[in-house]
C-alpha cells in the first residue's frame, strides 16, 4: 500500500491533523497499487470524490474503490498528480520527453475535469503546459523560424478539444497554433481543422479575436500573440520587390 510522504515545512504543518485522520483506498484499473489518501482532503477538493465517499454509494461505508482507466483521462500517472496537487499544491510531471510532457499535461486536465476540481488547478495545468511548450520552441530556434508545434501532436489537438469550451487547457492549445496558422506557409494542422470536433471553430474565433486588435505601420502588421499576449511582426511587406 502506497501512503504519501511529504518534507516538513510551516504550511503543510497545518494539514498534518487532517492527513492523520480517516483515510480511503483507492485503486486504478488493474494496477496492484494501493493508494492511502486523506478522505477530508480528497473530498474538500474534489466534488466528485466527495459524492463517493459521503454520499450514498457503497464505496461510503467501504471507504474504498478501483476507479478504471480510460486512455487519455485516467491513469496511475494523471491520480498521482492529482494526490500531489491535494497534499502540496503543486503539479511536478516527470515524463522525460516533450511529447510525453505534453500528453500526461492534458490527460491530468482531462482527469482534473471528471474530478470537478476547482479552475485554480486548470490554470496551474495551463502554465506548466505553457512552459513546456514554450521552451521546446525555443530549443529548435536555430536554422528555421521559430514554432511552438514541433512537438504538439495531432492527438494532442484532438484529446484537449475533448475538454469543455472555455478550459484553459484546450485554450492554451489552440492559441498555441495561431501565429503558425497566420503564416504564409504550410499550417501543421491543416487536415485536423477539418477531421477534429471543435477545433475549426476554436481556432477561427481565437484568430478573430487576434486580427481585431492588429495593427499595420511601417508596411508590417503587427499583432498581440494570445498565446503569450507578446507583441509581434505577422507578415512584413518586402519593399524592394517595389523599386526600380
Amino acid at each position: 500500500m502506497e501512503s504519501f510522504n511529504f518534507p516538513s515545512s510551516t504550511g503543510f504543518l497545518s494539514h498534518l491533523h487532517r492527513i492523520s485522520g480517516p483515510t480511503v483506498e483507492i485503486k486504478i484499473g488493474s494496477s496492484p497499487q494501493v493508494h492511502e489518501v486523506s478522505k477530508e482532503m480528497l473530498c474538500e477538493k474534489s466534488p466528485y470524490f466527495a459524492a463517493m465517499f459521503q454520499g450514498k454509494f457503497k464505496e461510503t461505508t467501504k471507504n474504498a474503490v478501483t476507479i478504471q482507466e480510460i486512455e487519455g483521462v485516467v491513469s496511475v500517472h494523471s491520480f498521482s498528480m492529482l494526490i500531489e496537487w491535494i497534499y502540496l499544491g503543486r503539479i511536478n510531471d516527470t515524463k522525460a520527453r516533450t511529447e510525453e510532457q505534453i500528453s500526461a499535461l492534458i490527460e491530468f486536465a482531462r482527469f482534473a475535469d471528471m474530478c470537478m476540481v476547482s479552475q485554480e488547478l486548470f490554470d496551474l495545468i495551463r502554465h506548466s503546459l505553457s512552459r513546456v511548450i514554450r521552451y521546446s520552441g525555443c530549443n529548435l530556434a536555430q536554422n528555421h523560424y521559430y514554432t511552438r508545434l514541433y512537438y504538439v501532436t495531432k492527438e494532442h489537438i484532438g484529446s484537449a478539444m475533448r475538454l469543455p469550451l472555455g478550459n484553459p487547457v484546450r485554450d492554451l492549445i489552440v492559441q498555441a497554433c495561431v501565429r503558425d496558422f497566420l503564416r504564409p506557409t504550410n499550417f501543421k494542422f491543416e487536415k485536423e481543422i477539418r477531421e477534429i470536433d471543435n477545433f475549426a471553430a476554436d481556432l477561427l474565433c481565437t484568430v478573430q479575436n487576434t486580427l481585431k486588435d492588429a495593427t499595420y505601420a511601417n508596411g508590417a502588421i503587427n499583432f498581440e500573440d494570445p498565446y503569450d499576449s507578446t507583441r509581434g511582426v505577422l507578415f512584413k511587406k518586402d519593399e524592394s520587390r517595389y523599386k526600380r
